[in-house]
C-alpha cells in the first residue's frame, strides 16, 4: 500500500507530507493500524501513515535497536508534520504467545507521555487518543490514569473507533493546511 510505512522501511515522503503515527498496542493485540490506514490513506491519498506493527516478514528479522530508532524517527517526523494518534486497543488475552509479565502497551505508555510533554511545549501538537471500547474489559490497565493526564493535558478522549477516526481525518485536514503555510511561509 502506497505511503503505509512499516518498520524497517525508510519513510520517504517529501518533508511537507502530513504523516500520521499509529502509536498502540502491537503485541497481544488485533492488527487495527492497517485497517486504519486503509481508512485513512482511501480519504487523504496525499498523506503518509507509519505504524510500528512490522510485516510478517519483517518480523522474522526483528531487531530491537532497529525498531526503537524506527519509532523515533518515526515520532518525530509526525511531530514536526502530522499527527500522533494513540488507539488503546483491547487486549487479545487468548493470544498464547504474549510475553508472560509484560504490561500491556508499555511502549505506548511512554510515547504517549513523550507527547504529552510535546504538547505542553507545542500548544498546536495534534494528538488524538481512543480506547476500544473492550479495552478496560479485556484486561487493559492504567485507562484511568491516561484518562486524567490526557484531560489535564487538553486533550479528549473518543471512546468509539468512528470518533477516532473522524477527529483523526479532521487534524490531518488542518495539519495539511498548517504544513502548506509552513512551507510557503518557510519557502520549503
Amino acid at each position: 500500500m502506497k505511503n503505509f510505512y512499516t518498520p524497517p522501511h525508510t519513510i520517504d515522503t517529501p518533508e511537507h507530507t502530513p504523516l500520521v503515527f499509529l502509536a498502540g498496542p502491537v503485541q497481544g493485540a488485533p492488527d487495527w493500524q492497517t485497517s486504519f490506514a486503509v481508512n485513512l490513506l482511501s480519504q487523504h491519498p496525499d498523506i503518509a501513515v507509519a505504524s510500528p506493527r512490522r510485516t510478517p516478514e519483517d518480523q522474522a528479522r526483528f531487531d530491537a535497536d532497529e525498531q526503537v530508532t524506527w519509532e523515533h524517527r518515526a515520532l518525530e517526523k509526525a511531530r514536526r508534520f502530522g499527527v500522533l494518534a494513540f488507539w488503546w486497543a483491547a487486549q487479545n488475552l487468548n493470544d498464547a504467545s504474549y510475553p508472560t509479565g509484560r504490561a500491556y502497551a508499555q511502549t505506548t505508555r511512554i510515547e504517549l507521555g513523550k507527547a504529552i510533554g510535546w504538547r505542553a511545549a507545542q500548544l498546536d501538537l495534534p494528538v488524538i487518543i481512543g480506547f476500544d471500547p473492550e479495552y478496560t474489559a479485556n484486561g487493559g490497565g492504567s485507562e484511568g490514569y491516561i484518562r486524567r493526564e490526557a484531560s489535564m493535558a487538553g486533550i479528549a478522549i473518543h471512546d468509539s473507533e468512528d470518533k477516532f477516526l473522524a477527529t483523526l481525518l479532521a487534524s490531518i485536514n488542518q495539519s495539511s493546511t498548517m504544513n502548506r503555510e509552513k512551507t510557503n511561509h518557510h519557502g520549503l
